[in-house]
């Protein structure tokens, strides 16, 4: 940066503050920071959301005061650092803070920022980055990184069908070994081959050793400039596979490559201009003709992050408190959802996008809290190059050109009809409250009690319970596609128990918030993330987390070193688990401060969590298929067909070896390997959309098939093969 410039934008904070203060004299201001180079995609999605909603009025206070908006932008000085520029952010008195926009930004400013004592709204995408902030102060207005790559993995493995897939850490940047952990899980659950990753910086031999290799696809891991080196030496070496990079918008990336080699470039992104929902379209058009450039998720998560401000603003209360308890709206990317997302978190959506010749980009997906949606994605994307012949919204069928009807979602949903709806530990009134649903939310059911009066959901990171009552909900769907979970150890005393005191504010009070994931594979070491948070006053010093694991129980544990956790502190520690037994629905204690090491002041009351899981054999393949009447299906790559469609039944080759796992009251989700191997009893069965069928093939492995969609002519399901 040159020292014009620099005097430039040191004279354009002061001539900002000076028309802030001259203008607070005609009409109040909310004045919101910005920590972003001049021309950065933060400041010109904040200063394009100021200037639409100064343009509309205004913002309303609590006490119904109209207030203007102004955008402080404070960029890095020629080192890099932010240092002067927090300073300058405090001495304008500003509500909330926008950015910085890197994780290795934030971390290195954390301090500095938290001291603001002000909301910080930043679209870092460290997972792990939340953990770091004991005040709360700090929020993620964009998915975080796991769940972009979560998606990039769907699209790869089970839209295209790729298994062999090799992947590619270049630095030792632990966003990044973050980012390659994340995607390299999910592939592997959804049938990609498991290799070891590969941890190299970028050269000749990397390139070799990968075209050596010949992997169907390549996922990139590091710095942009890394995944540059490494992209133009596959394709200058002519390699046709897939490259898959989530950074490819950096200008050290794109800005140094041919527009040919972008061509059929794939990344999970946080949000696309390609979307064609009217918020996204809508923004997309204002930002060109605002900056005369096209907007990236970086400008997306900026416009939203001014409007959660604004309407934090125009509540009653303190801004961090009302940001955590908005209710979901509707944004640039989709749902923003504070008060339903993990604390700190706004938003969940995902998309997955291909990268075009001439720069531009084409969306193949897009998801929300990890599921498929189809809003604002095209109906159907066809390219011409990369190595990608057909990609859909929905997953596509192999080796055939008969359209594939979308998938019917099978399953139980609810809708809250009453102005809010609490979700609890258990099935009761007597069980404390996790949180609350708003009117009109819908939420997937994944269990219930045995009357179905109860209902269990998907709850911030763990499983949560709502009344079914019809004054509180409406179901929708199939009820007896809901398997039974039983009910965690109630809170309440019995009538001559003596309640269990709680802790004092003196000492720690230790909680478990939430363990995952909730699907377990058998006989395969998992590592189960538990979360525990210590609401206390005083630090809790070292403590361990132990339970005992159904079926068996296996006993696991892990201890937590000093000193443990501050007040209001949280951290996520890990237990290894290896279950065998039979497959199923099981519910295991798990309880913090197991040997009590940590004085809670006789709070040991919650300490304990019940964590329900499912446990089941690892999956080999899994996918989506279309197979024309009177054609065959090899399910588990081994001997020959192992299923036949035909007359509108699906019939196999192995005798008695299919059944209806829908006459059970199991959809696609609660079957497990051994409900199928114990029931299979049938040469054929008929089919309808929504019908669940459990399949033995000729080498003895179990499949489990959702018939999508059936007709005379083709047959269209979803299945997953098992170990």
């Amino acid at each position: 940066m040159t020292r014009r410039t620099s005097i430039w934008i040191g004279l354009m904070v002061v001539l900002a503050l000076v028309l802030g203060v001259t203008q607070a004299q005609t009409q109040p201001t909310f004045r919101i920071g910005v920590l972003d180079g001049v021309d950065g995609a933060l400041a010109r999605g904040v200063q394009l959301a100021v200037d639409q909603i100064n343009a509309a009025g205004g913002v309303r206070g609590a006490d119904g005061t109209q207030f203007q908006l102004l955008m402080v932008l404070q960029s890095p000085d020629p080192s890099g650092s932010y240092a002067r520029a927090i300073d300058n952010v405090r001495s304008a008195n500003v509500v909330a803070v926008v950015g910085p926009s890197s994780t290795a930004d934030v971390q290195a400013n954390l301090d500095a920022l938290l001291a603001l004592d002000r909301p910080i709204l930043t679209p870092a995408l460290s997972t792990s980055l939340l953990l770091d902030d004991q005040t709360n102060r700090l929020f993620r207005n964009r998915a975080r990184g796991a769940l972009t790559n979560d998606a990039l993995a769907n699209v790869i493995v089970r839209d295209l069908g790729l298994r062999n897939i090799r992947n590619v850490l270049l630095d030792q940047d632990p966003e990044h070994l973050e980012g390659l952990v994340a995607f390299s899980t999910v592939a592997q659950q959804l049938g990609a081959q498991a290799t070891e990753p590969i941890i190299e910086a970028p050269s000749d031999s990397l390139v070799q050793n990968l075209l050596r290799a010949n992997p169907q696809a390549i996922a990139l891991f590091g710095a942009p400039a890394l995944a540059n080196e490494v992209t133009i030496g596959l394709r200058n070496a002519r390699y046709t596979g897939i490259i898959a990079y989530n950074n490819v918008e950096h200008p050290q990336f794109r800005d140094l490559m041919a527009p040919t080699y972008l061509d059929g470039l794939l990344s999970g992104q946080t949000w696309s201009y390609s979307l064609i929902d009217d918020p996204s379209a809508q923004f997309t058009l204002d930002y060109v003709r605002a900056t005369g450039q096209a907007p990236n998720a970086l400008a997306a998560s900026a416009y939203d992050g001014v409007l959660l401000i604004v309407e934090a603003l125009e509540r009653p209360g303190e801004l961090r408190e009302n940001l955590s308890a908005l209710e979901p709206l509707i944004g640039v990317q989709g749902r923003l959802a504070p008060s339903v997302l993990p604390l700190g978190e706004v938003s969940d959506s995902a998309v997955v996008v291909r990268h075009l010749q001439g720069g531009g980009q084409q969306v193949l997906a897009r998801f929300i809290s990890g599921q498929r949606t189809t809003d604002g994605v095209p109906s159907e994307q066809t390219s011409g190059g990369g190595g990608v012949v057909i990609v859909r919204a929905t997953p596509t069928p192999a080796a055939t050109s008969t359209p594939v009807p979308s998938p019917t979602l099978d399953g139980l949903f609810a809708t809250v009809v009453s102005q809010v709806l609490n979700v609890r530990t258990g099935p009761g009134t007597n069980y404390d409250v996790l949180g609350q649903l708003r009117q009109n939310e819908t939420v997937r059911i994944i269990g219930g009690n045995t009357n179905l009066t109860w209902a269990v959901i998907e709850f911030r990171g763990q499983q949560g319970w709502i009344s079914t009552d019809p004054s509180l909900t409406q179901l929708t769907g199939d009820r007896r596609t809901v398997p039974v979970i039983a009910a965690p150890p109630s809170p309440t005393p019995g009538p001559t128990s003596t309640p269990a005191p709680s802790a004092t504010p003196s000492t720690a009070d230790l909680t478990i918030l939430g363990i995952g994931p909730s699907l377990v594979n058998w006989n395969t070491p998992t590592n189960l993330t538990v979360t525990v948070r210590n609401g206390g006053g005083a630090q809790s010093g070292g403590f361990t987390i132990a339970g005992g694991f159904n079926p068996g129980p296996v006993v696991a544990s892990v201890a937590a070193a000093a000193p443990g956790l501050a007040p209001a502190q949280q951290n996520i520690y890990t237990i290894t688990v290896t279950l065998t037994g039979a497959t199923g629905f099981y519910a295991s204690p798990v309880t913090v401060d197991f040997l009590g090491e940590v004085n809670e002041g006789g709070g040991e009351g919650n300490n304990t969590f019940q964590f329900n899981y499912k446990l089941d054999r690892p999956v080999i393949f899994q996918g989506a298929l279309n197979v024309a009447n009177g054609n065959g299906f090899n399910l588990d790559g081994t001997g020959g067909n192992d299923i036949t469609y035909s007359g509108g039944a699906i019939s196999v080759t192995c005798g008695a070896c299919v059944v209806s796992m829908t006459a059970q009251g199991l959809n696609f989700e609660s079957t497990h390997h051994d409900i199928v191997a114990s029931s299979v009893n049938a040469s054929s069965i008929g089919v309808t959309p929504g019908t669940v069928i459990g399949v033995k093939t000729d080498g003895g492995k179990f499949a489990v098939l959702r018939i999508d969609a059936a007709d005379a002519g083709s047959v269209t399901f979803t299945y997953r093969v098992y170990q």
